[in-house]
């Protein structure tokens, strides 16, 4: 730990200047901790037993102590009050950082060393229910390398001003904060972003301006053979999630040939999502196709349909804390629009469409791509 209490109970903050002979504490269980300082480790407080102390983990690496100080003194000169590992009592927690600035309190963890994704949604929405905002750095061993894994998925926080969902992370070799943002699942299903990046000590400020040109997806008959053909190939030793698909569509008299090829369209925010893509889009197709001609498919209606399928687990999301209507829709409304393009619906509105047509069935392949 970086904080100890005096026998004043005043608040220290471990210093190479410190003397090894005073009397520390624990600011969260009270016991005595004795003062570290070395040649290679930053100076800090631990305990004497390991195991006595709930708030605290002990072995704390080099880099998330230095990234822990690095990080209050940037917030500090961005003009935040700011208290390091400061102790909250009604949750039995304790943030890395806990900065505040116009009322707005927000409990900031810079995670480098393993997590269970569950653990980081516990703390998530311990930290939320109490009122603060939760802001996760990520460390090294979790920098974003052109895929979201799912703890990455975990630590997003959803910055409304830009509608967007940034990934932070943090070097403390080059003291370079980067924040990753506007994903979108590009037309073969890889997944692109912004990124914007600042040296703490420099002045400047991150813009979260995306520099993305959104151009409509010019999509040629080439593509949906290669898609056809990948998911040919993938039925030989079909996974999990191609079982689950086969047997959808199987049930509904479909097969890989017979499919709609709307289904094979990727969306930009499908990425929040886990079920497999053809999946959860065959599914909202089909469901469309139960209502009369020209019936009015609203969004509370597609709503309560989502979350029917999110209680089955017939569609999986992704662990994202906080993740509203507004985003669990977006992925469906995206794949709306296409389906209107194609004029299978049409758009009445925002936040309402009416069914116009089946999507196309095929008996072969050369009627499929002709």
């Amino acid at each position: 730990m970086l904080i100890a209490l005096t026998d004043g109970n005043k608040s220290i903050l471990a210093d190479k200047k410190l003397s090894k002979n005073i009397n520390y504490y624990c600011p969260s269980c009270k016991s005595r901790v004795y003062f570290k300082k070395g040649q290679v480790m930053r100076p800090h407080f631990a305990h004497y037993n390991k195991g006595d102390c709930s708030a605290f983990t002990e072995g704390e690496t080099e880099e998330h102590l230095d990234g822990k100080l690095a990080l209050a003194r940037y917030f500090e000169k961005k003009g935040y009050l700011v208290k390091i590992e400061a102790y909250l009592r009604e949750l039995k927690q304790r943030p890395d950082l806990l900065v505040e600035k116009s009322k707005q309190k927000i409990a900031i963890e810079f995670q480098c060393s393993s997590i269970t994704i569950q653990k980081m949604i516990e703390r998530t929405i311990g930290y939320s229910e109490a009122g603060y905002k939760v802001l996760w750095i990520l460390g090294s061993h979790f920098h974003y390398h052109h895929a979201l894994t799912n703890l990455q998925k975990a630590s997003l926080y959803y910055y409304s001003p830009n509608d967007t969902f940034l990934l932070v992370q943090y070097d403390t070799i080059t003291q370079k904060i980067t924040v990753h943002h506007d994903f979108q699942v590009d037309t073969y299903g890889k997944i692109n972003c912004q990124k914007h990046s600042l040296i703490l000590n420099n002045p400047e400020k991150i813009s979260l301006e995306s520099k993305r040109n959104h151009k409509e997806k010019i999509i040629s008959s080439s593509y949906f053979f290669h898609t056809h053909s990948q998911l040919t190939r993938s039925t030989r030793y079909p996974s999990e999630e191609k079982l689950r698909f086969l047997s959808l569509i199987y049930q509904k008299n479909d097969n890989i040939i017979s499919i709609p090829i709307e289904i094979y369209y990727r969306v930009a925010s499908e990425w929040m999502i886990q079920t497999y893509h053809m999946n959860w889009k065959y599914q909202l197709l089909v469901w469309i196709e139960s209502h009369s001609k020209k019936e009015i498919i609203t969004k509370n209606s597609l709503r309560k349909w989502l979350y029917e399928r999110i209680k089955r687990e017939e569609i999986i999301y992704s662990v994202i804390p906080g993740l509203e209507d507004k985003q669990l829709l977006r992925p469906h409304y995206e794949f709306l629009d296409f389906l209107v393009k194609n004029k299978g619906v049409k758009k009445l509105g925002s936040e309402k469409w009416s069914y116009q047509q089946a999507a196309k069935r095929f008996k072969n392949l050369e009627e499929k791509f002709k």
